[in-house]
């Protein structure tokens, strides 16, 4: 399996995570384990959380939102890379760059509106349109 593919395998699995909300839980399995992320903490995973959101909800295309505790020095940016439509649903493409505790990650996903909900979408999906 190639890198790229398998950083968005993460990407994808680690911002389903965070979606979902069962966070703690999922931290401790593979393939979240060397991931900032996984060195969030609990104030961490609320700005990370907030700036996430905005750029989903309020960011224009090529705007970022940064994020940062100054307690644990953790931080990140949220960049939409593109807003675009795929069957009729919007959609952003994000890139996620973030450092906690020395560990750095930088990913991109697309993220699509799919009954009032954020979702991952596959490159693969996106090309099947």
């Amino acid at each position: 399996m190639k890198m790229h593919t398998v950083a968005r395998s993460v990407a994808v699995s680690l911002f389903a995570v965070v979606i979902s909300g069962h966070v703690a839980a999922q931290l401790n399995r593979s393939p979240l384990r060397n991931t900032p992320m996984q060195q969030f903490n609990d104030e961490d995973m609320r700005l990370f959380k907030a700036a996430w959101n905005k750029a989903l909800d309020e960011t224009p295309e090529l705007g970022t939102v940064s994020w940062e505790n100054p307690a644990t020095k953790s931080h990140g940016d949220i960049t939409v890379a593109a807003i675009f439509t795929w069957q009729k649903h919007p959609c952003r493409r994000i890139r996620i760059v973030s450092e906690a505790q020395g560990t750095q990650g930088d990913s991109t996903m697309n993220l699509c509106r799919v009954n009032e909900k954020w979702r991952a979408v596959s490159p693969s999906q996106l090309q099947g349109q």
